[in-house]
């Protein structure tokens, strides 16, 4: 696994779980955070990460089949309450209607899955996206960036997002270009 792909990784574990409830959890984890399913800040931001989908797409296949890239999606699972946990899965192919990812995140509530498990996914499945080339800064990363600025994570979340703040001037030059602001 090259380097870009660890990095990718630690950022999955950062899976945000929306309107959680605390009788399943177990016990807290610093590599999670949680954000209330009313925030509207993380609500935009999955809103654009849902609307760009297809300009993450266009990125990705226009980078050069040599450099080390990987293609994340943040996706919804139904926990056994009703409730939904988000989880990234690296995309590792497509078809004409459907793609197949590889499940990164480690689930808190979700019994059914495990890091590493196959999966289908529809475009209109995708919350938000994660570009990483080698060398390069994230591009996407909608939900991972409004944790940054607003969600004050704490523990390896935090550590982990405060080390790469230049994954975020995508999202800036992205909400300058359309005139929006998470």
């Amino acid at each position: 696994m090259g380097p870009c792909l660890r990095a990718l990784v630690l950022s999955a574990a950062l899976a945000t779980l929306l309107g959680c409830r605390g009788a399943e959890q177990e016990a807290p984890r610093d590599d999670v955070v949680r954000v209330p399913a009313s925030s509207p800040g993380m609500l935009r931001a999955i809103e654009l990460g849902a609307q760009s989908w297809p300009e993450g797409l266009a990125l990705f296949n226009a980078v050069a089949p040599d450099k080390n890239k990987a293609l994340l999606v943040k996706l919804a699972f139904d926990t056994p309450s009703g409730a939904r946990e988000f989880m990234f899965a690296q995309v590792v192919g497509n078809t004409d209607t459907s793609y197949a990812a590889i499940l990164q995140s480690t689930p808190i509530n979700v019994p059914d899955w495990h890091p590493g498990d196959r999966l289908e996914f529809q475009n209109e499945d995708v919350l938000d996206w994660v570009l990483q080339v080698e060398g390069e800064p994230s591009r996407g990363a909608f939900t991972t960036c409004q944790i940054a600025r607003h969600e004050r994570p704490n523990g390896n979340a935090a550590k982990h997002l405060s080390n790469r703040p230049e994954d975020c001037a995508w999202v800036d030059e992205y909400e300058r270009r359309h005139g929006l602001r998470i």
